[in-house]
């Protein structure tokens, strides 16, 4: 909720602090870049210290930002509180799937993970609704008190939160710094198209790659890049995170910008299809489990190219279009998301499981992270345009980007029969 409810304040945001798109982009793709490292930390971090204190700490540094944020006046201080809600919001993606893929039954599994799906779906649905009424009658940085509503909930977490055993080891503390750098030196060369920033990327890489083969406990097992499966699955939520978060960026401006309408109405626009997510996931779990997570893989692809080409055609022409293109985004987002979770628990071992899944959190974080600042750089590349041709390139980009991935899916799947 916390990231959708910003995404409806987002014209606000960049009208009031006289901000461009790019920078305003940041405000989501920064927060999903930090999102995306600290989910992984959290999720390597869980073979060393209990899930409980993990969370506990991880929420305690999210209530302690979005009190900074609330205070914010300005882009710089702003955007820092959002990094930081993100590394503490961090703990709760990871240990959640950490927590299905061992604690609950192989049987069962599909099923707790889409229901965990289907409570981000509900978040994905309220944030904008919430965010529309907060944004329209106090301002948008009343969105920063919010979060704190997480306090009602914590002593409940903390008596039903699982206690694993730690064991002993020491935490890949350089591996992390390395792997963070690397992250951000990534999505820079992106925003920034720089070649300056993109020789610091490759630098940086090698250097990562080369460190973390030299440890007996990495941050990220080198191992599971070696892995083809699990590069296929890491490609595959890699495509889906990217079209997920650039068209909840997308959208606010589409019916701000071109459309014309209030915070309040975006939300009710968008409330729909996270709604229809949300009672969906645990049927879309019911049948991975019962019939397996591939072909299920391949569906929810179908349907976020859909979903993108109905965005593309439609979405500038008539606002009620993008919450009928959104029920086919969001449903098909649902599929995809829980079952390469389901497919990504059953192909990894169990001394794997950890790193794998908070690997695959990473990427497809940083999948959102780059797919936002894609569309603002686009968007700023197109600025001389019509605001509805930008937006309509911008859902054919995304449209590609899904088409490759399924097309990637496709061709590994031939390989591996005619083998």
């Amino acid at each position: 909720m916390n990231t959708t409810m910003f995404n409806i304040a987002l014209p606000n945001i960049i009208t009031d602090l006289n901000i461009t798109p790019i920078i305003g982009s940041w405000m989501v793709s920064g927060y999903s870049v930090a999102f995306a490292i600290f989910t992984l930390t959290f999720s390597r971090l869980s073979d060393y210290i209990s899930i409980k204190k993990l969370l506990l700490i991880g929420l305690t540094i999210f209530i302690c930002s979005s009190l900074v944020g609330f205070f914010a006046e300005n882009v710089i201080i702003l955007l820092f509180a959002r990094i930081f809600q993100a590394v503490g919001a961090g703990a709760v993606p990871g240990l959640s799937m950490i927590i299905a893929s061992k604690f609950v039954p192989i049987s069962q599994r599909a099923k707790s993970i889409a229901m965990i799906g289907s409570g981000a779906a509900l978040g994905f649905g309220l944030g904008p609704v919430v965010g529309g009424i907060a944004t329209q009658f106090f301002g948008w940085n009343y969105l920063f008190l919010i979060p704190l509503m997480v306090l009602g909930f914590l002593p409940i977490l903390m008596q039903l939160s699982p206690k694993n055993e730690s064991r002993e080891g020491s935490f890949d503390i350089y591996g992390c710094l390395l792997t963070s750098c690397t992250t951000i030196a990534a999505l820079l060369t992106i925003s920034q198209t720089s070649f300056l920033f993109c020789a610091v990327f490759v630098g940086l890489a090698i250097i990562t790659l080369f460190y973390l083969w030299k440890q007996k406990q990495p941050f990220i097992f080198p191992q599971l890049l070696l892995n083809k499966d699990y590069i296929r699955l890491l490609i595959i939520g890699l495509s889906g995170f990217i079209f997920h978060f650039s068209n909840l960026f997308m959208m606010p401006l589409i019916l701000g910008d071109l459309h014309h309408k209030d915070p309040i109405v975006m939300g009710l626009l968008i409330f729909p299809g996270a709604i229809i997510a949300m009672f969906a996931g645990p049927y879309i779990g019911k049948l991975i489990d019962l019939y397996g997570s591939k072909r299920f893989i391949s569906l929810g692809q179908l349907t976020l190219l859909l979903a993108s080409l109905l965005f593309a055609f439609l979405a500038a022409y008539n606002p009620y279009s993008i919450m009928g293109a959104y029920i086919f985004a969001s449903i098909g987002f649902s599929m995809l998301n829980s079952s390469v979770a389901n497919e990504t628990a059953y192909l990894l071992s169990v001394e794997m499981n950890s790193a794998g899944m908070g690997l695959l959190q990473l990427l497809q974080f940083i999948g959102g992270g780059i797919g936002v600042t894609l569309c603002g750089l686009l968007m700023n590349l197109q600025k001389e345009l019509p605001l509805y041709i930008q937006y309509e390139r911008v859902y054919f980009m995304l449209a590609s980007i899904l088409v490759l991935a399924f097309s990637y899916q496709m061709i590994f799947r031939k390989v591996v029969i005619e083998k």
